[in-house]
């Protein structure tokens, strides 16, 4: 019997990299395609842009990166509290890349956990697996590190006081914009405005002029928008 995995994304994929430490045995499932979760990098015009977050705090703990082989992948952008302020050189993606190349496990991606149960009646019993196929796996443990929503459903049958509970959990979906513009083109500076004092509806607006993630003579702005029913419905429906 191995431990499931349930989520490909960062949590998930760090996870099974911690196992794999032990010695345990693990089946990771990821229902996308790909793995990383929220995370990827794409490069567009000499841009590193991230879909998610990507100025992180190093404290000592960063000291896995090590483990890694990503001891130099950070690059530092000053004192932030009471560690630096960093960001990817490469962008995050590339941490989902050093841990997925580190993996030996077995990984299922386009497949996800339908349900959990006891496979008898003992304390200390296996759990029962069954994915979305119909295939059950035995297990002794299992991770979930998926959005509330779906764990609530994965967990009903056999934890239904904690699945209610992830039920009831909302939280507000933020939608990131990168726009990349010519230093010359901001002359006046209209974003340093903005990002004193942010419009309604913005969560957080950031500018970064990194030479390893933006090209010279370059300014990355990124926005954070609370992602409401207005601006989540169809084109036709604005």
């Amino acid at each position: 019997m191995n431990v499931v995995i349930a989520g490909g994304g960062l949590t998930g994929l760090s996870a099974a990299f911690e196992l794999q430490r032990l010695g345990v045995a693990y089946t990771l499932i990821e229902v996308k395609a790909r793995l990383g979760g929220s995370i990827c990098t794409r490069r567009e015009s000499g841009f590193v842009l991230d879909g998610s977050a990507f100025l992180l705090e190093r404290y000592d703990v960063w000291s896995w990166l090590d483990d890694l082989g990503m001891a130099d992948a950070l690059v530092s952008l000053g004192n932030y509290r009471d560690g630096d302020l960093v960001a990817f050189r490469a962008g995050t993606g590339s941490l989902i890349d050093a841990l997925r190349s580190r993996l030996t496990g077995t990984i299922l991606t386009r497949m996800a956990v339908s349900s959990l149960g006891a496979l008898t009646p003992a304390a200390n019993a296996p759990i029962g697996v069954c994915l979305e196929n119909g295939v059950l796996i035995e297990a002794r443990g299992v991770i979930a590190a998926i959005p509330a929503r779906f764990a609530a459903h994965m967990l009903y049958t056999l934890a239904p006081e904690p699945s209610l509970w992830l039920a009831s959990y909302r939280y507000d979906p933020v939608v990131r914009v990168s726009l990349g513009f010519r230093r010359s083109d901001l002359a006046s500076d209209p974003i340093s405005a903005l990002v004193a004092s942010p419009p309604a509806g913005i969560k957080f607006l950031e500018t970064h002029t990194l030479p390893e993630r933006v090209p010279a003579d370059h300014v990355l702005v990124r926005a954070g928008i609370r992602l409401t029913e207005q601006i989540a419905a169809p084109d036709d429906a604005l």
